[in-house]
């Protein structure tokens, strides 16, 4: 097994993203050709087949599908992982197991990362 951890972005809020930590079957991800040939983008392509497949075949899923007004995305992934055959439909597209921890974090331009943390008045030591 092939374990990988990623960081998605929402592109109008760049302090809003989720991580993404999947382990994957490395037979079935190197098969899945995404086309930005990255990592997220072939466990993208892996989780929407599982997706496709569990809306397509279940009850569940399309209700699902039909809460988000078929707008499915990582969010709401993240809230129906243990729905009825999900999971199942994710392991046999080669995702053996798949968190998402969702954040926002508020951008300040009050402390920067390379900010002094001591006050002018220190005396400097060797």
């Amino acid at each position: 097994m092939r374990k990988v951890e990623f960081v998605i972005r929402r592109e109008w809020e760049p302090g809003t993203f989720a991580i993404i930590t999947a382990t994957v079957d490395p037979g079935l991800f190197k098969k899945a050709h995404p086309k930005d040939g990255t990592a997220a983008g072939a466990i993208k392509a892996m989780v929407t087949q599982a997706v496709t497949a569990w809306v397509n075949e279940t009850e569940e899923g399309k209700n699902a599908a039909k809460f988000v007004n078929w707008n499915f995305n990582a969010g709401d992934l993240a809230d129906a992982l243990d729905k009825t055959g999900l999971r199942e439909r994710l392991k046999v597209a080669g995702v053996m197991e798949i968190a998402i921890q969702s954040s926002e974090i508020a951008y300040d331009d009050g402390w920067g990362l390379d900010d002094t943390l001591f006050d002018s008045c220190c005396e400097k030591v060797g």
